[in-house]
């Protein structure tokens, strides 16, 4: 069955009205080519710029700094080509995102540097369709079901699926988010388990599989998708997988695996994520049948 969740505003006004000037302000720089791309971020009203320049310009530098007083923006910059360090070049804003879950209204915090989605009514439909699609197992008939959410980010999916009953460890590659997300889970007093791992590694997957034995796992991988992971539910599988993607190509990929291995896709969904670009976001949760039922079997035994 296939969902359409397109209809949702695509562009917060406050971040739209910004776009004309932002673009008469790089035609103005001395050194427009050492500006490698401008991220806004829009956060209970205020709103962040980020500039990333690959290489320092001290007189564009200040005219950003102009720009951003002009406009009542808080600036960010990333600074230099390989290895850029981020400098905040006004008072820092405490940036943060709220999501509700059910009843739960939640407050994320974030940096410039996190991983969050691009269109915050879309994730919240998002958020919505996937404790929709697993209400059955998150239902008060199976209180503490063992929730594995994989490129976690700040908690995007694990804060949401914890205020259901589920028993959440999220895992992230980054060390700096895996805080973030572990503070979020105090600030809105929601029991989430937070652990680094590398979700490329293959050995690091199938060890954190045995490890935590998930009934769910929810993953939310970059573009290049979570190749190494699927391989490794393939071999393990657990009985829910909801993957959700920025990419069709890897989802495709990535699902062979899991499609070949027995898994069944029970519901999809397409977001238009990604405004006025080709780009599609995807949903798709797949049901194991034979490992959910030797579950089932197993804890009727027990």
């Amino acid at each position: 069955r296939l969902v359409d969740l397109d209809d949702c505003p695509v562009l917060l006004p406050a971040l739209s009205s910004l776009l004309r000037p932002l673009r008469e302000q790089v035609e103005s720089l001395e050194a427009p080519r050492h500006v490698g791309h401008l991220e806004l971020l829009a956060s209970d009203g205020a709103v962040t710029l980020v500039v990333r320049q690959l290489r320092e310009h001290v007189a564009d530098q200040r005219r950003w700094r102009a720009f951003a007083e002009a406009q009542g923006l808080y600036l960010g910059a990333w600074l230099g080509r390989e290895s850029p360090r981020f400098e905040w070049l006004t008072p820092p804003p405490a940036l943060h995102c709220r999501l509700t879950a059910g009843r739960r209204t939640l407050v994320l915090g974030l940096e410039p540097s996190d991983f969050l989605q691009a269109n915050e009514a879309v994730n919240q439909r998002m958020v919505d369709t996937a404790l929709s699609w697993l209400a059955p197992s998150l239902s008060p008939a199976a209180p503490g079901t063992r929730v594995l959410d994989l490129f976690a980010g700040i908690g995007n999916f694990s804060l949401p699926l914890a205020t259901q009953g589920a028993e959440v460890t999220a895992v992230e590659g980054n060390a700096a988010m895996v805080e973030r997300l572990a503070g979020n889970a105090a600030r809105n007093q929601v029991a989430v388990t937070a652990r680094q791992t590398d979700l490329n590694d293959a050995d690091a997957c199938r060890r954190l599989l045995a490890a935590t034995a998930p009934e769910v796992l929810v993953l939310d991988p970059p573009r290049s998708g979570a190749e190494a992971l699927c391989r490794q539910l393939a071999e393990h599988p657990v009985p829910w997988v909801l993957y959700i993607s920025c990419d069709p190509a890897t989802l495709a990929r990535d699902a062979a695996w899991l499609v070949s291995a027995g898994y069944v896709v029970r519901r999809s969904a397409v977001a238009d994520m990604f405004a006025h670009t080709s780009h599609l976001e995807s949903m798709l949760l797949l049901e194991h049948p034979d490992s959910a039922r030797r579950r089932q079997g197993a804890s009727t035994d027990g």
